[in-house]
């Protein structure tokens, strides 16, 4: 998929954010959590397999990561795993 990325242009939000489920209650979300919420978007699943290894750490963390770099960059969670799965970002 090098190179064909079809991204989403939308950051993602903070991990562990509080966010309001259905019946308008408070509920803190994870970063498992916020993996479901942002789809099933093969990119993703895949750029964070790659970051747990080039970081030496679980998938979670990986997550973690990606999604920071996110919201640092202001840039969606898509297109920065468009850039993993190129080869154009690394996070070691």
């Amino acid at each position: 998929m090098l190179g064909g990325c079809v991204i989403d242009p939308q950051p993602a939000p903070d991990p562990g954010v509080t966010i309001a489920d259905d019946e308008g209650s408070s509920v803190d979300v994870g970063v498992n959590e916020f993996v479901v919420l942002l789809g099933p978007k093969p990119v993703v699943h895949q750029a964070t397999g790659i970051v747990s290894v080039q970081i030496g750490a679980g998938l979670r963390e990986a997550a973690v990561r990606l999604i920071a770099t996110s919201t640092e960059t202001g840039r969606s969670v898509e297109s920065i795993a468009c850039d993993v799965v190129d080869r154009t970002l690394r996070f070691d």
